[in-house]
């Protein structure tokens, strides 16, 4: 009953007149230009002539939230600019310019509505499978599991915010095939640190879970940080931690005898109540290393580590509304990963401030989600951006 009665109420602003107000109305030209007026701050080059920049980034946002290949793209619209124009265009950008204007672009909205507070804050990596050869050097390219059918990668590391109703990403950057994951975390961490966000507590992936990682946090201003411990050894080591009957905290030293480093941290085991969750029953223990050990309540760890899994999320929906390729140009692909999180971010932001209702409680806002899913953003935006260079409708064949 509830969720039909928000329904009800957009429809009745829906019939309002036009003098409402801009912020009571969500339509496929806010989110468009929302998202241009962004997307125009990665596309650095001069154009001349009938085109402006403008045409190619709206080329850009159109084939990223259909998800299709700009050739595909500019096909299914009249009066766009060519393809080749458009390809022309993208080259002329410089990896190392778009990395800074990317980091400079996602948090545009994030800084008018987040806290000043300390912020939970998740950090993983998101790959994208390859199949061929790297453009240039083999650097370009990371290796790793077999996955759709391909051990190669793109591979794009990001921090997301663990907020409720403002999850934005807010910083992105390309991983290289031999950068340490200490070098990708510091690059984060500085950005974070550039945007005066107080990181409150860091949730890594388990492949986080390294002596150089865990050294490199507790050396750098002490980053609160949570982690799950992956299981290792036959009989001892985490395995042997995670073999009991009822939760615990204990100190753990983690070596790696062939370099003669270790690290020693605090880990709490939890063991839950699985109750059919992942189709299984009984119960298991979970193991997370903890720094400082009070950084986050012991008791509520398990739910706590779960919100990370927004950031997996967010890769799902990047994924969703990121333009196909078969280029093997690392900036052409860094640029539709991009322009994917500035939709999403655009997304985030327009449900909190034109979609939200005030309540009572520590968030102040209810996000009424039901409104405006994120597939209905990108045909939105789709569109709204056919409005303005048409469709084609019909195929001649002209003898």
């Amino acid at each position: 009953m509830a969720g039909s009665g928000w329904k009800l109420r957009a429809s009745r602003k829906d019939s309002k007149s036009a003098s409402d107000k801009d912020a009571d109305v969500v339509d496929g030209s806010k989110l468009r230009e929302l998202a241009l007026a962004a997307v125009l701050c990665l596309l650095s080059f001069q154009m001349q002539g009938y085109y402006t920049t403008r045409d190619i980034a709206l080329v850009v946002i159109q084939a990223c939230s259909r998800a299709v290949s700009i050739n595909q793209a500019c096909k299914d619209m009249k009066r766009c600019p060519a393809e080749s124009t458009v390809r022309h265009h993208i080259s002329k950008l410089r990896m190392r310019e778009m990395e800074r204007s990317v980091n400079e672009t996602l948090p545009r909205w994030a800084k008018k509505l987040l806290p000043k507070g300390r912020l939970k804050i998740a950090v993983d990596l998101s790959y994208i499978g390859y199949h061929g050869k790297a453009k240039k050097s083999q650097a370009e390219l990371k290796n790793g599991p077999a996955k759709d059918g391909t051990t190669w990668f793109h591979v794009y590391a990001s921090a997301y915010v663990i907020l409720y109703g403002k999850r934005y990403t807010l910083a992105l950057k390309y991983v290289r095939r031999h950068e340490p994951l200490t070098h990708v975390l510091g690059c984060l961490l500085n950005r974070l640190e550039e945007l005066d966000v107080n990181v409150g507590c860091l949730y890594l992936d388990r492949g986080f879970y390294t002596i150089e990682v865990i050294s490199y946090l507790k050396r750098r201003k002490k980053v609160p940080f949570v982690m799950p411990v992956v299981r290792r050894g036959k009989k001892g080591g985490t395995r042997a931690l995670l073999r009991t009957k009822k939760g615990y905290t204990t100190e753990y030293t983690m070596k790696n005898a062939a370099k003669h480093t270790e690290v020693s941290f605090p880990v709490h085991v939890v063991r839950i109540y699985l109750k059919s969750r992942y189709g299984r029953h009984g119960s298991e223990c979970y193991g997370y290393a903890i720094y400082p050990l009070g950084v986050v309540s012991l008791r509520r760890v398990f739910d706590e580590y779960r919100k990370r899994f927004g950031i997996e999320s967010s890769y799902r929906l990047m994924n969703s509304s990121r333009a196909r390729t078969a280029s093997r140009d690392p900036k052409r692909r860094l640029l539709f990963v991009a322009v994917s999180f500035i939709l999403i971010n655009t997304w985030v932001y327009v449900k909190w401030e034109s979609l939200s209702v005030p309540v009572r409680g520590r968030n102040g806002r209810r996000v009424l989600d039901e409104l405006l899913p994120y597939m209905t953003v990108l045909m939105l935006v789709s569109t709204a951006i056919n409005r303005i260079y048409g469709v084609v409708t019909r195929i001649v064949l002209r003898p």
